[in-house]
């Protein structure tokens, strides 16, 4: 993907405001809604993203991940800007079967009633980048969890996490776990 960074408009001279491209994340949960990295890179003239992902399911066993890669380029001046980041995970069906896989999403399949998944994943964020003076904070984060698929309409999902937060997160360095239930209904 490349897009031109959006005008920001002007200030009470007249002149232009410096455009900027803003990359930031919260945990592995979106009922947290702080964002502990963020990094706002200002002077930018444009954003290249180059992202890689794949999906694939052997029998009950099945592994997902993605990468993705950002660069800011910004006025001459100023030194660009790279960020990064990458996930896995791997999920094992132990009661219910296989994994399908479905042509119309591009998902796997959700598992018949009664199925049980176990799964495991590392997902890692780099905002930080020291040749371009901006250091938003590097995250990582590991999961286990599980789901039991009750019916075709309700799942039951259990999650326990790790978060791994450096010095330039924006409570500072911190390491915190989170569980997380989720009864879910859908029609």
């Amino acid at each position: 993907m490349y897009r031109t960074a959006d005008a920001t408009g002007f200030n009470e001279l007249g002149e232009e405001n410096p455009k900027s491209i803003r990359y930031r994340s919260r945990a592995a949960t979106h009922i947290e809604k702080r964002r502990f990295i963020d990094a706002k890179v200002s002077n930018a003239e444009s954003q290249c993203k180059l992202g890689v992902e794949m999906i694939a399911a052997s029998g009950p066993i099945s592994i997902q991940g993605e990468y993705i890669s950002a660069k800011v380029n910004r006025k001459s001046t100023f030194e660009d800007y790279s960020a990064k980041g990458f996930y896995t995970q791997v999920g094992w069906l132990v009661k219910g079967g296989n994994y399908k896989y479905k042509m119309k999403s591009a998902r796997l399949a959700k598992p018949g009633p009664g199925s049980v998944e176990l799964l495991a994943r590392y997902n890692q964020t780099d905002l930080n980048d020291s040749d371009a003076l901006i250091m938003g904070g590097k995250q990582k984060d590991i999961t286990v969890g599980g789901t039991w698929y009750v019916n075709h309409n309700v799942l039951v999902k259990f999650h326990f996490t790790n978060v791994d937060l450096d010095e330039n997160a924006l409570n500072g360095e911190e390491n915190f776990n989170m569980i997380q239930t989720r009864l879910q209904f859908s029609f």
